[in-house]
């Protein structure tokens, strides 16, 4: 064999089994914690005076990047899927990792994402919708579409029994009925895109739900459905839109 070709031949190979050996992710984890500490449904926490216990807490996400590259997220059954969804109600094991096509994923990538789910496939009938986007209890209306956060929790003690919701999706979406789809963005989308740099992938994605209703006043204020004029909201929803500068709620150490 003529040298160069022999050389470019063993060239090639050495790329290709370079290639070979780049680390690559299908999957991301994410995981619930409190005051640095893992947070499961069986657990209680201290709020206010009060000892709560979570009833259900599912989100959705969307616009995966790693790098810049766009994501191809995959539902249970292995189909593409715009949307993935996490969480429990506190009845089973719940979901708590989402699948993708495999991605080069460094010790230097950052990792993004939007909360919520895009206007495009918010306002489905979900009737037909595949999953994930097909689950009842994440839906409102096809004129408000589903619930990007879903939090419930519960304090029980012998003197009286109080619950707390934050339901968080689109507010402000205008069509002739709640069962007809908007033809325009909401006044108010209520997503919002988070940014982890030097992502691992190795490690879970941690959401912090002290940090998320630290500011809140859940027992004076009450319920949170998105609506961001309304006083049990507007804590919640700053939080949020604090994380597209600078990550809090979001993170990968405890």
């Amino acid at each position: 064999m003529n040298p160069v070709v022999k050389t470019s031949c063993l060239m090639g190979l050495f790329l290709l089994a370079g290639c070979e050996t780049e680390p690559k992710s299908s999957s991301v984890e994410f995981m619930l914690a409190y005051n640095g500490k893992p947070m499961t449904c069986e657990q209680t926490f201290e709020k206010e005076g009060l000892e709560w216990q979570l009833r259900a807490f599912q989100f959705y996400l969307s616009e995966v990047e790693i790098d810049g590259q766009a994501a191809t997220l995959k539902n249970k059954s292995g189909e593409a899927s715009p949307v993935a969804m996490l969480g429990t109600r506190c009845s089973g094991e719940g979901r708590w990792q989402f699948d993708m096509e495999p991605m080069t994923v460094s010790d230097s990538s950052s990792f993004s994402f939007m909360l919520g789910v895009p206007f495009e496939v918010n306002h489905q009938n979900p009737l037909q919708a595949s999953e994930p986007l097909n689950h009842s209890d994440m839906f409102w209306t096809w004129q408000i579409g589903h619930k990007f956060v879903r939090m419930d929790i519960r304090s029980q003690t012998e003197e009286k029994s109080k619950s707390w919701a934050f339901h968080l999706g689109s507010i402000g979406c205008d069509s002739a009925s709640s069962v007809r789809a908007p033809t325009e963005a909401c006044a108010h989308p209520n997503t919002f895109t988070v940014t982890l740099d030097d992502f691992q992938s190795d490690k879970p994605v941690y959401f912090h739900v002290d940090r998320l209703i630290d500011n809140s006043k859940i027992i004076e204020d009450g319920n949170c459905m998105g609506d961001p004029d309304d006083a049990s909201c507007k804590p919640l929803i700053q939080v949020l839109s604090e994380e597209q500068s600078k990550s809090h709620v979001f993170s990968q150490t405890l």
